[in-house]
């Protein structure tokens, strides 16, 4: 629709869904079609950016919904497999003149897949649907990061099958790990857990409760043949407490948890839930240990999660120093008009 102002004057053209909370979402600000050719160049003009950022790699995220002009569209580039997430209805009604556009931009393309199942969905009110909308997949779909490879799911996968948004994280967490005991806790294939032991950890452990996540992460280890990496199926919270019974002690932690908070009405109960996560990581890093602690919710943001740090390290007796906040990696672009953009927080902490 073209969005004018009082006066008539020209605004600009975006989607509009008078159900949805954001009504209208600007795509230009010139007086031009939507159409094929419009999201052709909105694709170079990302893939551009991103041969920029990562000149040696063929896996990150490609479109990064406003930050790159395209509002409530994400896509994810796995060599020549594409992954589209569509959480809007403009978006989902112009997705065959994308998946065309994106065929053409990348003529050696072997797949593209629609992951249309997030919960942002349901704010829209649209269906939940997953399907190859081009081509065939790999079998299996193998990417590399930072000379480590790894196997992803695409289809049934957590958010399109991989977190690249930690990318730049995992490579300043994997600094830490020569000769150090690690816990990778909220695992999923094992990113974490396979970088720090290829860095030279001592021994490295990963938790998480999906046993068809940690079936992956086993094989991920498997293809990087590194040893001394083993992975538990368990409830995070449970696991933590139970190994502090224990006396276990590890030297580097992530935690890097699911969003605890979906929405504004969610984030004092996700607060709560980072500070007894808080609590019970710190009783288990010995002094002068790493902690990475993570948000990946823009509703529980940096100062949100660096309270609950430091009601962590209370109630815990422990004595913490924050050495650095991250976000995002460089292919998840913030636009500064649109706070929710910086969704991901990323604490480096050393404990005393």
């Amino acid at each position: 629709m073209v969005v004018r102002q009082d006066d008539g004057e020209f605004v600009g053209i975006g989607t509009y869904n008078r159900h949805s909370l954001l009504t209208v979402r600007l795509l230009t600000r010139r007086n031009e079609p939507i159409d094929k050719a419009f999201f052709r160049q909105r694709i170079r003009e990302a893939l551009e950016l991103r041969e920029q950022i990562y000149p040696d790699r063929t896996a990150y995220r490609l479109i990064h919904g406003e930050s790159d002009g395209l509002p409530g569209l994400v896509v994810d580039r796995y060599g020549e497999v594409y992954v589209i997430a569509s959480n809007t209805t403009g978006m989902d009604r112009l997705l065959p003149v994308i998946v065309e556009a994106l065929a053409e931009v990348f003529p050696a393309t072997r797949a593209i897949v629609l992951r249309n199942d997030s919960e942002a969905r349901k704010m829209e009110d649209l269906p939940m649907q997953v399907e190859t909308a081009w081509g065939r997949l790999p079998n299996p779909l193998v990417i590399e990061e930072f000379g480590a490879s790894f196997e992803v799911d695409v289809l049934t996968g957590q958010k399109t099958g991989w977190f690249f948004d930690q990318s730049e994280n995992r490579r300043l967490f994997a600094s830490f790990a020569k000769d150090r005991q690690v816990l990778d806790t909220f695992c999923y294939t094992g990113a974490w857990a396979v970088h720090a032991a290829r860095a030279g950890a001592r021994e490295v452990t990963g938790v998480d409760s999906s046993p068809t996540a940690l079936k992956l992460a086993v094989r991920n280890a498997e293809r990087n043949q590194v040893s001394g990496v083993e992975f538990i199926q368990a409830k995070v919270f449970d696991f933590l407490g139970d190994w502090r019974k224990a006396g276990k002690e590890v030297d580097l932690m992530i935690l890097d948890p699911p969003p605890f908070a979906r929405s504004k009405k969610s984030a004092v109960a996700a607060f709560k839930g980072h500070r007894d996560l808080h609590e019970r990581a710190l009783r288990l890093l010995r002094p002068g240990g790493i902690l990475f602690t993570c948000s990946c919710s823009y509703h529980l943001g940096e100062e949100a999660l660096i309270d609950s740090l430091v009601q962590g390290a209370i109630e815990s007796k422990r004595t913490v120093r924050l050495l650095e906040i991250r976000g995002a990696a460089p292919d998840h672009p913030i636009l500064p008009a649109t706070p929710e953009t910086r969704y991901l927080t990323c604490l480096v902490v050393r404990v005393d």
